[in-house]
């Protein structure tokens, strides 16, 4: 289960990130959700996520599109979602969820990945833009991640640019 995985569920640790979030100006991110895997997100899990959002007081919460488990699989991994309409669809009902449980705005950060699912790669970026327009959430634009795959992938990275919302990123590393 995702919500086992997460360092700030050791005992005492909120206390230590209330003290840290007291000083320094905090941004909160995940590797846990799975949006984009075919299951729903735990709902008790999104509840601590959003104890950790108000702890930290962040305007918004970042999280990779990948797929990290299916019901029953844990890859340990950030998959890529698979690029086509069923499973935008389904990414978007796991987005629309989290933003209603933890009570911020999700930015949705691009992942590099080794095999594509999308014969056109400019097709990841068209299923991006589109998730974050149908849903209102943010980017958390991944630059070095984007430059790694159209490299790897062989793409133009200012054409995958020109099919994001841009007026959408919130936050670049």
């Amino acid at each position: 289960r995702s919500s086992d995985l997460d360092q700030w569920q050791a005992p005492g640790a909120l206390t230590k990130l209330r003290e840290v979030a007291s000083l320094f100006t905090t941004v909160t991110h995940g590797v846990c959700l799975s949006l984009a895997g075919s299951g729903r997100i735990d709902e008790e899990y999104l509840r601590f996520v959003r104890g950790v959002v108000e702890v930290c007081g962040s305007e918004y919460y970042s999280e990779h599109l990948a797929v990290t488990h299916v019901p029953g699989l844990d890859s340990e991994h950030l998959c890529p979602p698979i690029i086509n309409e069923q499973s935008r669809r389904v990414c978007a009902r796991n987005v629309l969820q989290t933003q209603d449980e933890i009570g911020v705005p999700l930015a949705i950060e691009n992942i590099t990945y080794t095999v594509s699912t999308a014969s056109d790669e400019l097709a990841g970026a068209s299923f991006l833009g589109d998730l974050v327009t149908e849903t209102d959430s943010l980017i958390l634009l991944d630059v070095t991640n984007l430059y790694i795959n159209s490299r790897n992938h062989d793409f133009d990275p200012l054409a995958y640019l020109a099919r994001l919302p841009l007026e959408k990123v919130v936050h670049i590393h």
